[in-house]
């Protein structure tokens, strides 16, 4: 079944997708800095906290079979404002930086059915491509000193020194690619959990979509 992506955002959608924005930032501000205590940054960025962005948003959109992404990750924008999530310095780029990646997304989605194994996959590359290119540009052109601390972090590694050394664009596609095999576990365990959720809560939109079906067949 499947829900147009043009279709306006309802009450529920909105609410889903400030819960789950929000959800998303609480763990950004309280898990991050504890796993970063164990790990080097860019390795918490890369293979937990942006498959973790990936993980809530895509769920978000499995429920909701809508363009959300835009929204998502502008509300995340400005929820992380304030803070040194996202780059490490607080910032008034963040809200744009949300909707950059946001639109971006929307638009790959309204090609995608996100319960298909063609979109998981589909998503699973592309997401982190997006993710740090536009990121990575984005902290570049605000002067923020994240972009060296990543670069610093990495070049010290045997195999990823020689490529990192090439400079930012190498640097940051590594980075894109090191977080690849955590989305794609993210974007699978994001559709299993809506389809769960969808059995445990009604959703408007679904209610809806059967409703005319059950009215076709009468």
């Amino acid at each position: 079944m499947k829900l147009s992506p043009k279709s306006g955002l309802r009450p529920f959608d909105l609410a889903l997708v400030s819960i789950m924005a929000a959800g998303n930032f609480a763990i950004s501000l309280y898990v991050t800095p504890a796993l970063m205590l164990l790990v080097p940054k860019v390795f918490v960025g890369a293979l937990i906290m942006t498959p973790l962005n990936l993980f809530l948003s895509y769920t978000t959109w499995a429920i909701t079979r809508k363009r959300i992404f835009t929204m998502y990750f502008f509300v995340y924008g400005l929820l992380t404002m304030p803070t040194i999530i996202w780059g490490n310095a607080p910032g008034l780029f963040k809200p744009i930086l949300g909707v950059a990646i946001g639109l971006s997304l929307d638009v790959l989605a309204t090609k995608l059915r996100p319960q298909s194994g063609f979109s998981k996959s589909i998503v699973a590359v592309v997401f982190p491509v997006i993710w740090w290119s536009l990121t990575g540009l984005m902290w570049l052109m605000a002067g923020l000193p994240v972009v060296q601390l990543f670069q610093g972090m990495l070049i010290g590694l045997p195999v990823l020194g020689p490529i990192v050394a090439q400079g930012f664009a190498s640097t940051f596609l590594t980075i894109a690619l090191m977080t690849v095999p955590s989305s794609i576990v993210a974007t699978r365990a994001s559709v299993s959990l809506s389809k769960r959720l969808e059995r445990i809560i009604t959703i408007p939109q679904t209610k809806a979509m059967e409703e005319r079906v059950y009215a076709r067949n009468d």
